[in-house]
């Protein structure tokens, strides 16, 4: 009954992981808005960011071989709840039919001054 790591870039050496994988559970790590190629932080309105950040989310859901139907629950981080209709309004255009189970929280700050992070727990093969 051991865990998998899993990184989308293959390399299991950093601080984190992208997904640790358990019975076929997959906990996802916390996605923000941080260009995937050039790993820099991408602040924005509350719209580019979560766009951003589910993109990110979604490329380590597909990377474990699972799809959007696959994620059970979602934990969005954000610092302004005044600006939770907008990010809302990106989450529920990528969620569109059953969405899965979500709690959002509001945090004094997140890292490099972004507004939001996404973590999720996705059903994957064994």
């Amino acid at each position: 009954m051991g865990k998998k790591i899993f990184n989308l870039n293959g390399d299991n050496t950093g601080y984190i992981s992208d997904a640790t994988v358990h019975n076929g559970v997959a906990y996802l790590a916390g996605q923000m808005s941080i260009d995937p190629v050039t790993d820099e932080l991408k602040p924005g309105t509350m719209k580019e960011e979560a766009t951003l950040a589910l993109d990110n989310l979604l490329k380590v859901v597909k990377g474990l071989g699972a799809a959007i139907e696959d994620v059970l629950f979602v934990n969005v981080y954000i610092t302004d709840m005044k600006e939770f209709p907008e990010f809302n309004q990106v989450y529920t255009g990528i969620f569109k039919e059953n969405p899965p189970a979500r709690a959002t929280l509001c945090v004094k700050e997140l890292y490099g001054g972004l507004k939001i992070e996404i973590t999720a727990i996705v059903a994957v093969d064994k």
